[in-house]
């Protein structure tokens, strides 16, 4: 069983669960794809069409950055980076665990390269800023010209 952060061993993991931390790696950003498909599909299909009927009942046009097209477009770019981060190979993992000897515990930060977390915050925080920028605001700006 791997422990990523049992007490005595804090930011540590043995030799051979280094393999299982690097699938466990990839499979967060299937989450989070879909994740993030799932709120736009919510937004989509739920708030978009009642957000464009508000604007029509005012007379008011959808400012352009709050366009269905403009977020369908958004959503698939997005989708798409988030699919194309990938955490080291195992082959450089490989490479990196020769220098232990079985059993060892090793410190992950030494393993583990954080540029993949890092991306899928910032593309993460780029989807939730559009999100933000694109549903909130028309509505906000609606709300203020009443």
């Amino acid at each position: 069983m791997m422990q990523y952060s049992a007490l005595p061993y804090f930011g540590y993991i043995k030799k051979e669960d280094a393999k299982e931390l690097i699938k466990r790696r990839s499979i967060v950003s299937w989450i989070f794809a879909g994740a993030l498909a799932l709120i736009f599909g919510i937004l989509e299909f739920m708030v978009t069409p009642r957000l464009t009927a508000m604007y029509q009942d005012f007379g008011m046009e959808l400012p352009a950055y709050a366009n269905p097209t403009m977020r369908a477009v958004v959503f698939v770019v997005v989708i798409f980076a988030i699919l194309a981060l990938r955490p080291e190979s195992e082959s450089v993992l490989d490479e990196k665990l020769r220098r232990y000897k079985t059993g060892e515990m090793i410190m992950i930060s030494k393993l583990v390269d954080y540029r993949y977390e890092m991306g899928l915050f910032f593309l993460l925080l780029a989807a939730m800023g559009f999100i933000i920028f694109s549903i909130i605001l028309p509505v906000y700006n609606l709300t203020a010209a009443i």
